[in-house]
């Protein structure tokens, strides 16, 4: 498997914590303890998945004649 293709599974991993966590606190909001901990776990895999993204359009996926930088906007 290339480098691309394994940073894009590690961007889907991290999309899927950050799936299993929104569920989490879903069900067990109402817990003043556990709540912190997901929000956290939720923050940190996000990063995790916004930097990958943001490094395979830099790379792997950059369009044809672009030299520019990674794209840090919205639309």
């Amino acid at each position: 498997m290339g480098e691309g293709q394994t940073e894009l599974a590690r961007l889907a991993r991290d999309l899927d914590a950050l799936t299993g966590a929104g569920m989490l606190l879903e069900v067990a909001s109402h817990d003043v303890q556990f709540t912190p901990v997901m929000l956290r776990l939720i923050v940190r895999h996000g990063e995790f998945a916004a930097q990958r993204a943001r490094r395979l359009l830099a790379t792997e996926y950059r369009p044809a004649g672009d030299r520019g930088g990674t794209d840090e906007g919205g639309s």
